[in-house]
């Protein structure tokens, strides 16, 4: 019986994480793995997965040696900008993969920010190795990766193979969906919002570590999907809600998320909604794209999924 060893930052309730575990899981299985084993963070009743502890050096062992390959399931994980204990964590377990001559796929992830020497030496050592095969998320990965390893390619974000099939009609309403990580000046954006329609303006939380409840704003309780694609506007520091936006054509600005803009420039290189987190800016940009019209990238966005998905499993069917 093949089994899968899947990597990712699963089952800490973040919207775009949980979406590209649902897209890694699916392939895994379309590709004939009948035990999917995942490192998790709690115990869970969910029959299209094997939890095993995140955290125990022995049981990961012991479980990455059953393993036929070890898929990483997209997102920036690789990156030691919050903290180093991310990249030492996945590095350390596709070096220990590596060793046993198996496969490594890495599918739809982006790579950095490395602030560390020894960081940018491990993505390097990594990235060499022949059975290691990068499916890079943007252009920026990609070209990066190219100058180092042999197997890349440019891929897309995991992600789109799930929404391609939500069915999820717009009902677009007058809102403003913030979804924030940090504190930043509302009050100011939202004067200047009013002056261009009577817009209900909401916070929406997709991730533990997001703005729950702030001044000014209602605090959303629906679905971030529907939430998302019904709105006028959202103004997100996530990536995952600036590409859902972008897929379902939703204005959107993104506020200092560079993993949005070296995704998104790929398909809309004049788009003037990436944005510092200067207010007066977010303010005069939410304006600029309210006024212009914006057309789904759905369509394109589709192909590019679809075309990794299918290498992908071309290099699964091998295992």
């Amino acid at each position: 019986m093949r089994k899968a060893l899947l990597l990712g930052y699963y089952g800490y309730g973040n919207l775009g994480d949980e979406l590209m575990f649902k897209a890694s899981k699916r392939i895994l299985k379309e590709t004939g793995f009948r035990e999917i084993l995942v490192p998790y963070p709690k115990s869970v009743n969910d029959r299209s997965f094997t939890p095993i502890r995140r955290y125990d050096p022995l049981s990961l062992m012991v479980n990455l040696s059953k393993a036929h390959v070890l898929f990483i399931g997209g997102g920036g994980i690789l990156q030691d900008e919050t903290s180093f204990r991310s990249m030492a964590y996945y590095s350390t377990m596709i070096e220990s993969f590596t060793l046993l001559r198996r496969k490594v796929i890495l599918f739809g992830n982006s790579l950095g920010p490395l602030r560390r020497k020894l960081s940018k030496c491990l993505i390097r050592d990594i990235l060499r190795k022949k059975n290691v095969y990068l499916f890079a998320r943007d252009p920026v990965t990609y070209r990066y990766a190219c100058t180092i390893g042999r197997n890349v390619f440019l891929g897309s974000d995991p992600s789109i193979l799930v929404l391609k099939d939500m069915e999820v009609s717009p009902k677009r309403k007058q809102k403003v969906v913030f979804i924030l990580k940090e504190r930043i000046p509302v009050l100011p954006i939202i004067m200047v919002l009013k002056e261009l329609g009577n817009f209900e303006f909401c916070i929406l939380n997709v991730g533990p570590s997001d703005v729950k409840d702030y001044p000014g704003l209602k605090k959303s309780n629906s679905d971030p999907i529907e939430e998302i694609v019904s709105s006028s506007l959202v103004i997100s520091q996530r990536f995952h809600p600036n590409l859902i936006a972008a897929f379902f054509g939703i204005p959107f600005i993104s506020i200092k998320e560079k993993k949005t803009e070296r995704f998104l420039r790929r398909y809309i290189p004049n788009y003037e909604g990436f944005a510092s987190k200067d207010h007066v800016e977010i303010a005069l940009k939410s304006v600029k794209v309210l006024k212009k019209s914006f057309e789904p990238l759905r369509g394109i966005l589709i192909d590019d999924a679809l075309e990794m998905e299918e290498k992908v499993k071309k290099i699964l069917l091998t295992v």
